[in-house]
């Protein structure tokens, strides 16, 4: 009788010496962005403090020792603090932007520019179950910790013209944002499909169609 191969995330979690569940939510998390949304240089962070210094991004060293990153080899966390206050964050670049505000989707429309011209910059996503509540407070704990966001700058297709004149550019600065990479396991009213929603911070202009 033939014996049924592992998927690639059940050797992964059975061979990673994870003691918490939420490390191991959080590596099957990282494991969907790379394989299967082509992310790359995903970081694993832990936030062990409500702090707001407690991380910064993964761009920068983090400043305190509760805190600490890792790269993609999913070596052991050991953290000091109680396992209910540990936060697991995920840091990396997507393929193409993950949001476009209305304001900045309108211009590039209007001028008939690439989004592709303008850089991706590094997201962060928390790992979450189907059913898992956060509080307020903990959010917030999060957009405390996270830097601002970089100036992004536009700028027309090359040789366009238009009433506005050629060459025109346009700059702009998204407020924080992170994604909630929901996972709803097998046996627990769910499938194991991972769904991502973007979570801003301030006031969200609804989009137009049209």
């Amino acid at each position: 009788m033939s014996t049924l191969t592992p998927s690639a995330i059940s050797t992964l979690l059975t061979t990673t010496t994870t003691k918490s569940p939420r490390e191991s939510l959080a590596i099957e998390i990282l494991h969907n962005l790379q394989h299967q949304h082509r992310w790359t240089d995903l970081k694993l962070f832990t936030v062990s403090s409500p702090s707001p210094s407690s991380f910064q991004s993964a761009d920068s060293t983090p400043t305190t020792s509760p805190t600490r990153s890792r790269s993609h080899s999913h070596s052991r966390t050991r953290s000091k603090s109680p396992a209910h206050t540990t936060i697991f964050l995920i840091s990396g670049l997507p393929p193409r932007h993950s949001y476009i505000h209305p304001d900045l989707q309108k211009w590039l429309i209007k001028h008939d520019a690439d989004e592709a011209s303008i850089p991706v910059q590094r997201e962060w996503v928390i790992p979450l179950s189907l059913g898992e509540r956060w509080s307020l407070k903990q959010f917030c704990w999060v957009f405390d910790g996270l830097a601002e966001r970089d100036v992004v700058r536009a700028s027309t297709t090359e040789g366009h013209n238009d009433a506005e004149g050629e060459g025109e550019s346009f700059e702009w600065k998204d407020s924080k944002r992170v994604i909630l990479g929901m996972l709803a396991h097998n046996g627990f009213g769910g499938d194991g499909t991972v769904t991502y929603y973007v979570m801003q911070e301030g006031e969200v202009k609804p989009r137009q169609n049209g």
